[in-house]
């Protein structure tokens, strides 16, 4: 009677283990990072090239894109711009919030095209060797991507700055990936720098 109690709960217990780690959960941030580094060189490169039709190929289907000026990726004003509609807004050249400027909390009135000079691309990033998962550029702004993309994988460039600004001038480009359907893709393009 013993052996017989002791194998069914030894069923039981596996039959729970299986049911739990069995039901479907998000794809996350342990997948091939062979292919992150692929998807991510050929991001960058289009960035640099402003090559937003080819770009937003790579944005995520369900979520579009999240554009913050800074590390602070819960600010409301941050755009998210659907896969669909990331051509037709930098081709329409109108003012969008982008969110607020740090120190002063003046909204970030900008043209897409302007956004990408200031906030996207404003250093050659290319250059920069590349940092998986981990952070490099931080000030003070709140540090939330984790939060905010659970299940993302993160690559920055980041430039150290210059020792004539006591190295106050450093920037980062942060790509944050997410896979849908076992396939990397872009869900936010994330600036920073020294903050007050």
């Amino acid at each position: 009677m013993y052996k017989l109690r002791t194998l069914f709960i030894l069923i039981f217990a596996l039959t729970i283990s299986i049911l739990t780690f069995s039901k479907s959960k998000p794809e996350t941030s342990s997948d091939n990072f062979y292919e992150l580094k692929k998807i991510n060189q050929i991001v960058i490169k289009l960035i640099k090239k402003r090559d937003i039709s080819a770009l937003s190929k790579y944005a995520h289907p369900k979520k579009g894109i999240m554009f913050s000026p800074y590390s602070d990726l819960k600010n409301n004003d941050n755009q998210i711009i659907e896969k669909k509609e990331l051509v037709k807004i930098y081709e329409k050249n109108e003012e969008l919030v982008w969110g607020e400027y740090d120190g002063t909390g003046v909204r970030i009135l900008l043209t897409f095209d302007n956004y990408f000079d200031r906030f996207i691309y404003d250093e050659d990033f290319i250059e920069y060797e590349p940092n998986y998962d981990s952070i490099m550029g931080t000030g003070n702004s709140i540090e939330n991507m984790n939060s905010v993309f659970p299940y993302a994988r993160s690559v920055e460039y980041y430039t150290p700055g210059t020792e004539e600004y006591a190295y106050m001038d450093w920037k980062s480009l942060r790509l944050l990936y997410e896979i849908y359907r076992g396939k990397y893709y872009l869900v936010a393009v994330v600036h920073n720098e020294w903050t007050i």
